[in-house]
Parts: C-alpha cells; sequence; structure tokens
C-alpha cells in the first residue's frame, strides 16, 4: 500500500511539475465567475477557462501566443515586450487591453478582465478545478494573488 502511495505522489509530481519554468513557453490559465459582476473574493464558484500559451524569445522584444483550447489555430505577435524572463515579461499592445503582462508565471489582469470576475491560476489549481467541476467548487486557497 506505501509502495502505490509513492508510485501516484510520482506520477502527480510529473504531471504537476511547472515545466515553464525550465522553457521559453508559458502557459495561461484562467478561470471566471460564475456569476457576473462578483468580485474574487465573494465568487460563490468559477468556470475554468481556455488556456493561452505564450512562447517567449528570450533576447528578443516580441512573445508569440496561441489558444491551447480552441479550433483554431490563430497566432498572435505581441511586439514591443520588455522580457525579464519566461515568467516575467510584458508587452504594450494597440488593442483595448493596452498591455499584457506576466509576473511570476502568472498574467495580470486587466480593468475587463476584473470586471468580468476572471481570475489566473496556477496550473494545479486549474486542473483541480476543471476536475472538481469548477462551477460547485470554491476555495479561496485555489485563488493566489492576483497582480493588478
Amino acid at each position: 500500500m506505501a509502495a502505490l502511495l509513492w508510485i501516484l505522489v510520482i506520477v502527480a509530481g510529473f504531471v504537476f511539475v511547472p515545466w515553464e519554468r525550465i522553457t521559453d513557453e508559458l502557459t495561461v490559465y484562467p478561470a471566471m465567475c460564475i456569476e457576473k459582476g462578483r468580485s474574487a473574493k465573494t465568487c460563490p464558484g468559477f468556470i475554468p477557462l481556455g488556456r493561452t500559451v505564450y512562447k517567449i524569445e528570450l533576447g528578443s522584444t516580441e512573445v508569440v501566443s496561441w489558444r491551447l483550447d480552441s479550433d483554431q489555430a490563430n497566432l498572435t505577435r505581441l511586439k514591443n515586450c520588455a522580457i525579464l524572463s519566461s515568467r516575467n515579461w510584458s508587452c504594450k499592445t494597440g488593442g483595448a487591453a493596452g498591455k499584457v503582462s506576466v509576473k511570476a508565471g502568472l498574467r495580470k489582469r486587466t480593468g475587463a478582465e476584473r470586471k468580468r470576475g476572471i481570475v489566473h491560476l496556477y496550473k494545479a489549481h486549474w486542473w483541480l478545478m476543471k476536475f472538481a467541476g469548477g462551477t460547485t467548487f470554491r476555495q479561496n486557497f485555489l485563488l493566489p494573488k492576483q497582480f493588478d
């Protein structure tokens, strides 16, 4: 029985290791409050949203992104980027968002995302929420500090 437990711990470790720390890609895991207009602290439940992957070219001023859970294979190129590492960077955009930033591996929320009740999670938290049914599973410990 103890051997089975160790095997499960090792397998879980490989699944949830933040591989982004040692690569030039970062996946963002968003979730949205099920009740429109509620803040992250008062939200009764969340729905995991589609993931976005950012490919960071260290030494350049460009970041390429694509939606992982989308049928469309659209690449978006973010230019005018200040890149410190794959887990800390920001890009100025010409769109409504104004700026896309990542700090400590979490994407900063835009004003529109805050109003819609969107939060950004770590990989293990997002998958746990997804497996738990999202809307019925609400625990504050799943919400890392948001960088607004």
